[in-house]
């Protein structure tokens, strides 16, 4: 339970109650797209930068292409599966504690990340696939937040916006990290 105090007074809400007005509050409906753009580019600004790092962890370009087929292959498979139980725990939990829950995972997975050169590929690939799990599961939450919020008859201009949206931070992502590279 948690009590929260409101200009009137205080109200105690079960931990559901508290989860559903926070959602109210702070998710995005209409004109999230921002949001969205930007968990795209986020998902995409390593691009540029991990056949680099891959090459320095190995000693070289002997091996690197299969070696990121694999991490290719970790982070689609994370993602594949984070979308499918994060968007079905959406369904049956508050889009906003789920976010949450994904946004401070995908924070903390990105740590070891930094230091991949002092811990090698033993602890890169796990912290890839963890990092990618938590990070691909915000876009169905997104979605269905943004959703909640909008009529039903004009979902088709949201999903198309949003799409759009997606597709400019696929974009900016690997540019703004090539420029960084």
């Amino acid at each position: 339970r948690k009590t929260v105090d409101l200009p009137g007074g205080s109200v105690t809400l079960g931990i559901d109650e508290y989860w559903v007005r926070m959602e109210r509050r702070l998710m995005p409906g209409p004109g999230g797209q921002p949001l969205v753009s930007l968990t795209a580019m986020a998902g995409c600004f390593d691009q540029p930068i991990k056949p680099l790092l891959i090459q320095e962890l190995i000693g070289g370009l002997k091996g690197a292409a299969s070696t990121l087929g694999v991490i290719a292959g970790i982070g689609s498979v994370s993602s594949m599966l984070a979308c499918m139980s994060m968007g079905w725990l959406s369904d049956r939990r508050s889009p906003l504690h789920v976010s949450c829950v994904g946004a401070v995972g995908a924070a903390v997975f990105s740590i070891p990340l930094v230091f991949a050169h002092q811990l090698g590929l033993f602890v890169f690939y796990p912290t890839a696939a963890l990092f990618c799990f938590c990070a691909a599961g915000l876009d169905p939450v997104l979605q269905i937040a943004m959703s909640k919020r909008v009529p039903r008859e004009a979902h088709g201009s949201l999903f198309g916006l949003n799409a759009t949206a997606r597709a400019i931070g696929w974009l900016m992502g690997p540019l703004l990290a090539s420029v960084l590279a």
